[in-house]
């Protein structure tokens, strides 16, 4: 499989690396800043920016609800690539509790 992390903050490492390690094609896009710019390097195929990639993914994995949760989220999950991870509504159930918390009263069993 051709996995694609995008991870802004670079907490998906261990990820990619046992998924490289299970056989899979993974690239990793850590976010380039100074506290980052060394997360992966000679462990992972570690690359700068996403975008060109992501249609060459079978999947996309984000770590986290940040930075890149608007752009995956309506401009490529739309047009059908497969993601997990946060999106903009389940980011929203978590920044606000009374809404996240009807959500878990809707779906309680």
């Amino acid at each position: 499989m051709r996995l694609l992390i995008v991870d802004p903050q670079g907490n998906g490492l261990d990820f990619a690396m046992r998924a490289q390690r299970a056989g899979h094609d993974v690239k990793l896009m850590v976010r380039q800043t100074e506290k980052t710019k060394h997360i992966g390097r000679g462990l992972v195929n570690v690359i700068d920016d996403y975008g060109p990639w992501v249609r060459w993914a079978d999947l996309v994995f984000m770590t986290d609800n940040t930075r890149y949760t608007y752009n995956l989220d309506t401009q490529w999950l739309a047009e059908g690539v497969k993601i997990v991870g946060a999106s903009i509504r389940t980011a929203a159930w978590e920044i606000n509790r009374k809404l996240g918390m009807g959500v878990f009263k809707k779906n309680r069993h």
